[in-house]
């Protein structure tokens, strides 16, 4: 993000929930679900969080798109699960190009092989699901997650969820971003410079929809 003021607090609370800190150890979630409304930065904080700390994941970084995510009523939706399969079989064929699994292949087995080639990298790695939906249940959740093989080394994967729903905080650890304030909402449409005259602070009020005081109702702005 060119952009990016006001999330630090939320920035730590990601990073001390996914890696723990001098001064508290990880969640013990197996993820953390950022959330809040539309609009808010969701997308653009663990954007930043991946820039920021991507040294901390060696193993690599990936992103999903959980958009078209939908719970499974039935085993045979759960099979299939038709949104997740073509991600992860892109994941697949970038770190391993001579993979044998196709369109044709099982989703259990294109896990089965992403977990192989996770396993084989070196060091943690951080897995980010983005746009997920309301109401994804239990086992399509644990689908989206980073594949894991049986006798790896435990907490190698490090996941986050994006959603507007708060549905998901009690199964993982919450991250809910409030509204940024009016200092940090001006300074994101500013180029992280704060007003320095009042002409300026008005035409970023009238922006971001603040009313005006009454003497300054009427005033042109830019």
């Amino acid at each position: 993000p060119l952009n990016f003021v006001g999330r630090h607090r939320e920035i730590c609370d990601i990073h001390q929930a996914l890696k723990g800190t001098l001064t508290g150890e990880r969640a013990q979630a197996p993820f953390v679900v950022v959330s809040g409304n539309s609009g808010f930065g969701k997308t653009q904080i663990t954007l930043e969080y991946a820039f920021r700390f991507g040294a901390a994941y060696p193993g690599g970084v990936f992103r999903l798109s959980g958009k078209e995510a939908e719970p499974a009523a039935q085993f045979s939706q759960l099979a299939v699960n038709a949104p997740l399969k073509p991600q992860i079989l892109a994941i697949l064929r970038q770190l391993c190009p001579e993979t044998e699994c196709s369109e044709k292949t099982s989703l259990l087995k294109i896990r089965a092989a992403l977990a192989e080639q996770l396993a084989q990298r070196e060091g943690d790695y951080l897995w980010i699901v983005d746009d997920l939906p309301e109401g994804i249940n239990g086992p399509v959740i644990q689908q989206w997650l980073a594949p894991e093989k049986a006798d790896q080394r435990p907490n190698r994967a490090h996941n986050i969820l994006i959603s507007e729903s708060q549905r998901y905080d009690h199964r993982g650890d919450p991250i809910h971003l409030p509204l940024l304030s009016e200092v940090s909402g001006q300074m994101v449409l500013s180029g992280y410079r704060p007003p320095t005259r009042n002409d300026e602070k008005d035409s970023l009020n009238w922006l971001t929809g603040n009313p005006l005081p009454p003497y300054q109702i009427g005033r042109a702005h830019v």
